[in-house]
């Protein structure tokens, strides 16, 4: 499981899918019956606007490189859920970290993704 973060966007795009494209590579290198997937950060509601335009193109272009790779990816930055008007109980106090209520938001989300592609049973 390749996990991408808010952190990601410090970097540009490029650098990052890069990064996961150099990831998968080694990874079906070595292992190349591994089932490999992506989870990409949440949109971070609190964030200012421009740091918020910058992990969501971090999060479409690692989603472009995993369409092309065949990498499934679930897209938590569309589909987390976590917007300013419930942020504050699932985002901390340094608006970038999901607090255990907002991991315990996106599990669901997550055990199905991780069951359907990867076949564990993730609870």
């Amino acid at each position: 499981v390749l996990w991408g973060s808010g952190n990601d966007a410090d970097f540009p795009a490029s650098a990052t899918s890069n990064g996961v494209e150099r990831a998968v590579k080694l990874i079906r290198d070595g292992a190349p019956q591994a089932k490999i997937v992506l989870i990409n950060s949440i949109d971070e509601p609190f964030q200012p606007d421009d740091v918020r335009a910058r992990i969501r193109r971090c999060a479409e272009s690692q989603k472009g490189i995993c369409a092309r790779l065949g990498v499934p990816c679930l897209d938590l930055f569309s589909r987390s859920g976590i917007t300013r008007e419930n942020g504050r109980a699932l985002v901390s106090g340094d608006d970038c970290h999901m607090t255990a209520a907002g991991y315990a938001h996106i599990a669901p989300l997550t055990a199905g993704f991780l069951r359907k592609n990867t076949g564990c049973i993730a609870r």
